[in-house]
């Protein structure tokens, strides 16, 4: 059985909340270089999750639509739901 593990990124967010890691954004392999595109929206509508007793890392599917800056953004838990913000969306002008 194949394990799986998520791409190699780089300025992305990461929070905790109880036993999971949960991974968001970030530059990673294939990402557009524009604002918005289908491709873009898709990479950007999951969130990887590593369960920290097992480091067993899952990817699941996020609600509403993506922030398109992922580069850099910042994120923050409130009671058990996590807020993403901010961000660089990786163009110029």
């Amino acid at each position: 059985m194949e394990v799986y593990q998520p791409v190699e990124r780089d300025s992305h967010s990461t929070v905790q909340v109880g036993d999971y890691l949960y991974m968001w954004g970030g530059v990673q392999p294939g990402l557009p270089e524009v604002h918005n595109n289908e491709k873009k929206k898709s990479m950007c509508s999951v969130v990887e999750v590593c369960h920290l007793p097992t480091g067993e890392w899952v990817q699941k599917p996020t609600t509403g639509d993506p922030p398109l800056g992922v580069i850099g953004c910042a994120a923050a838990v409130i009671r058990n739901e996590i807020f993403f913000f901010g961000g660089y969306c990786g163009h110029y002008g």
